[in-house]
């Protein structure tokens, strides 16, 4: 079974602006795609990505990263209303897992 390098944050914030705080403070930035580069290196381009790895998608105007699913055709990402999907087409960046 893989490792979670960012597990020891789950739990640490339960806003937007409690996960800006947690990225500032542990990652140097707001931007969460910075961050994810620090942890996974560097993107690949989205047509590369597949089942399982991470995709940022814009989900009501904001920027969330998700899981490409199983069909590696969708992004599955948590937005404001719950779990979402959106093509991976849709997604700006990506990186493997």
């Amino acid at each position: 079974m893989g490792s979670n390098p960012i597990g020891h944050l789950q739990g640490r914030y339960t806003t937007a602006i409690g996960s800006l705080r947690v990225l500032r403070r542990e990652f140097g930035t707001t931007s969460i795609s910075d961050a994810i580069t620090q942890v996974m290196g560097e993107p690949v381009p989205v047509p590369m990505a597949g089942r399982g790895d991470l995709a940022l998608v814009d989900l009501d105007g904001t920027q969330c990263v998700g899981t490409v699913d199983l069909s590696g055709e969708r992004v599955a990402a948590i937005g404001l209303y719950g779990l979402e999907y959106v093509t991976l087409s849709a997604a700006t960046a990506a990186w493997k897992v």
